[in-house]
């Protein structure tokens, strides 16, 4: 099997924890945020996003995230992974 890499920052990024986004069928991004439990619903890009997270205490609410496609990264992980 061959190693997949995680999903990386760049500089712009900075220090910003990744959020892995499902798409919905409008191909929209839409990000678990573990603090408030429900999905945080984005645009169709990856990049920085604000967090929407109605917990005041979710540490999201002050660094943001970057928001990355998980339906292509899995999709990626699946085909390699099937390649043996």
């Amino acid at each position: 099997m061959r190693n997949i890499k995680p999903p990386r920052r760049t500089k712009a990024d900075g220090k910003a924890p990744i959020l892995l986004a499902v798409e919905d069928t409008d191909g929209m991004l839409n990000a678990w945020c573990p603090f408030c439990a429900s999905f945080h619903h984005h645009g169709k890009e990856e990049g920085m996003r604000t967090a929407h997270c109605d917990d005041p205490k979710s540490p999201f609410n002050q660094t943001g995230y970057l928001v990355k496609n998980g339906t292509t990264y899995l999709t990626r992980y699946l085909v390699e992974s099937d390649k043996g």
